[in-house]
């Protein structure tokens, strides 16, 4: 393929995190795939399809990078410092004296084997600012996600999503196409720009098309340990084509028995040991006698003993794995590292540079990262009660929160029993120099109420039981963390990235009082209700009930109220369901407050109560700026306070109320799937892209707005959850049924 005139900038300066411990004392670019640094792979296709003149961004071991591609032919490469950050358009824009035309940006952290030579043409077609090169994943949460329209521009961005906001399983490489038009766009704010974050959504407010090309082949971004070990595994068994294994050895050995495929680099030593499959191994390894190596990346320098093993592993340069010690799956060995004779690393491990296992150890959390730990899903972490459960999980997660929410940060328990999960978890949030402010024990809404009111920087709830300890998490608006305070604490509790500092504790002591304050001003001046209302003290010592039989019962939980209607003679019950509880609490907040800001979830007959009633609804979800303003209705006194006024201020029962409002029946099912939830996703957007809502989940209403369908894909599970509302409960069934059976059929198709 001849020499083409268009030029390329490789974005090689980020530190690579999540890649940790390889990244440790290299940069991510540098990390071998299949024995060559992944950035060679990256000119290597660049140069087979023409493009020889090639600026590199650097920043982060900068130095290192110029080195290794100081033996690069037949390619012009000019290097672009950067002292700090800029953002992948402001790295670009650091390039552009370098650039006189059209040109291409490319990662040199991504794996792939695309026809470049097509997206270029795709380009010049188009004529274009920028065009994407977009490719298909099965898990888009790490990346951007887009909606194309049938003349290829791009309609919609959501970068990094949640599962509920995955419209599509479209993923945007990081592989790009610009005209010099494109430096119009870049707007620098504090030397920062970003391409997904700022450029994009600049041009798409104001109406510039990007295109979108969607491309057939190999890519993966090996932005994490898992990833990376995956690119090495794709490699060598033939997903992806390159020249550069050129130094390669054939995969022998004296005695050995090697399953193809694997790879050995030269200079390596392997004496009966059993190697692979999808294995690659660097040059001057040593590999002895009965050692297993399958589904690994073992460096350049590694040593295995006899009869030890590593299985779905990452062994970084210079390690040595002695007799008998093994490697667990996912595990990465940093660089000159030595693992004892038997000793065990468990799976999922992270151990980094130059440290020393003894014989015989078990690697547990307490001393070395690990991923795989609880995750934080729906703003909470649930960890198990179990005798010898680790309680350096705990501080791990009090660092994380402490790092990514910096300042003062309040605790609080439900019980006792929760006491020694908050010491862990404080010993942790100290140690980030965070100011505790410890409230004691108080019930999870009255600390958020704090936290709003006091102005702090987040707070921390310990609920627990027999089985779990669940810990819940808030920011300052006293609502759980939006997708990207979750996003950071992630990344921070899986890198182990912790802020140092020295913090303190103190008690906290006097917001009960302001809290009952808050509530008796909310309930107004009662009158005898007529019901039996079992609640938090905060409302009950306010409330006056008429009878107990023949009434309802009101029952005020933490996260829900829970309505059941009592006969006379005390013996039936029939519950409200929650659907028709949140329909009520819309009506009563809507008759004081005249609009309601309502979580995105509640059911589609708010709307309709709502326009009945002469007042108006907005949905908010902890994405939105305005996310505050829907607090009140999520915490249960404060809502119970509001109904309860209500009651008392009409005389009437909670059933009277709803017999006001529309009927309408609800249902919720769960569909497990066994294909990508992303495709599944994709189609449905597709299909549903002009009567379709995409917010949290896709939303589709049906003829007048009354009954619909919301679908939303579950984060830490391969199951959608559909809930369904409709005129009766036939109805709802029948709309269950129907999505559910059109999410097999995605998934049967995929």
């Amino acid at each position: 393929m001849g020499e083409r005139k268009m030029k390329a900038v490789i974005m090689a300066g980020g530190m690579g995190k999540r890649l940790s411990p390889v990244t440790d004392l290299l940069p991510k670019p540098l990390a071998p795939i299949g024995g060559a640094p992944c950035i060679k792979h990256i000119i290597s296709l660049l140069k087979k399809h023409g493009i020889t003149d090639i600026g590199i961004s650097l920043m982060y071991k900068g130095e290192l990078i110029r080195e290794a591609l100081g033996d690069c032919r037949d390619v012009n490469l000019r290097f672009f410092e950067e002292s700090t950050p800029m953002g992948t358009a402001g790295s670009v824009k650091n390039c552009s004296d370098f650039l006189d035309g059209d040109f291409l940006v490319i990662s040199g952290d991504c794996l792939c084997d695309f026809n470049l030579s097509e997206a270029i043409d795709f380009h010049a077609a188009n004529g274009g600012v920028a065009s994407i090169v977009f490719t298909r994943v099965k898990e888009p949460l790490e990346y951007g996600v887009a909606l194309l329209e049938e003349d290829f521009r791009v309609s919609r961005f959501i970068e990094k999503p949640s599962w509920s906001r995955a419209y599509s399983d479209t993923v945007n490489t990081g592989i790009y196409l610009f005209s010099r038009r494109i430096f119009d766009y870049i707007r620098l704010k504090d030397s920062m720009c970003d391409f997904s974050k700022d450029v994009f959504p600049l041009m798409m407010k104001e109406n510039v098309p990007i295109y979108g090309k969607l491309m057939d082949g190999y890519w993966c971004d090996i932005g994490d340990c898992r990833a990376y070990l995956q690119a090495n595994i794709d490699y060598a068994s033939g997903k992806i084509q390159s020249p550069l294994w050129s130094e390669a050895a054939p995969a022998k050995g004296k005695d050995a028995f090697f399953y193809e495929p694997c790879m050995v680099g030269k200079d390596s030593e392997i004496s009966g040991a059993v190697i692979g499959p999808n294995t690659v191994i660097g040059s001057r390894c040593r590999i002895g006698r009965g050692a297993r190596i399958e589904n690994s990346v073992l460096m350049d320098g590694v040593t295995v003993g006899e009869n030890a093993s590593v299985r779905f592993g990452v062994v970084c340069p210079d390690c040595r794995i002695e007799n008998g010690a093994s490697v667990g799956e996912f595990s990465v060995i940093g660089k000159n590292c030595r693992v004892g004779r038997g000793a065990v690393v468990a799976a999922n491990t992270k151990i980094h540079a130059d440290n020393e296992i003894p014989e015989n150890a078990q690697i547990s959390g307490n001393i070395f990262t690990y991923c795989g730990e609880p995750a934080l899903d729906g703003g909470k972490m649930v960890f198990p009660r179990i005798e010898f459960f680790d309680s350096s999980h705990y501080m791990k997660a009090g660092a994380a929160f402490g790092t990514v929410l910096h300042g003062n940060i309040a605790v609080g328990i439900s019980a006792s029993d929760c006491l020694s999960s908050e010491m862990s978890f404080n010993a942790g949030l100290v140690g980030t120099g965070c100011g505790i402010f410890d409230m004691g024990e108080c019930s999870k809404n009255m600390l958020r109420y704090t936290v709003r009111k006091y102005g702090f920087r987040g707070g921390v709830f310990f609920s627990c039981d027999e089985k779990e300890t669940t810990v819940w998490f808030f920011e300052s608006d006293g609502l759980p963390p939006g997708r990207n305070t979750e996003r950071d604490f992630e990344r921070v509790f899986s890198s182990g990235d912790i802020r140092e500092g020295k913090g303190s504790l103190r008690p906290f002591d006097g917001f009960k009082t302001l809290y009952r304050r808050h509530i008796k001003a909310l309930l107004g001046r009662q009158r005898p209700i007529k019901a039996l209302v079992i609640a938090p003290t905060v409302l009950s010592e306010h409330l006056i009930v008429k009878n107990a039989r023949g009434l309802e019962r009101i029952f005020v939980g933490e996260d829900e109220i829970f309505v059941r209607k009592i006969s006379a003679d005390g013996r039936s019950e029939q519950a409200y369901t929650p659907e028709q509880v949140k329909a009520v609490l819309t009506y009563v907040f809507g008759y004081f407050f005249g609009k309601v800001y309502l979580p995105y979830h509640y059911p589609f007959i708010c709307d309709e109560v709502a326009r009945q009633n002469g007042f108006s609804v907005e949905r908010l979800t902890l994405e939105s700026e305005n996310r505050r303003l829907m607090y009140e209705i999520t915490d249960m006194d404060i809502a119970a306070a509001i109904l309860f006024r209500y009651l008392s201020l009409k005389q009437c029962s909670f059933g009277e109320i709803a017999a006001g409002l529309p009927s309408f029946s609800s249902l919720s099912r769960t569909v497990d799937i066994s294909g990508s939830k992303a495709a599944i996703m994709r189609g449905l957007s597709e299909e549903s892209r002009q009567d379709g809502e995409f917010v949290e989940g896709i939303r589709l209403f049906f003829p007048g707005k009354s009954s619909g369908v919301l679908i939303v894909p579950e984060k830490c599970a391969e199951r959608f959850r559909l809930y369904a509302e409709a005129e009766s409960m036939e109805a709802a069934d029948e709309i269950c049924r129907f999505y559910e059976k059109k999410i097999n059929g995605k998934k049967t198709e995929n």
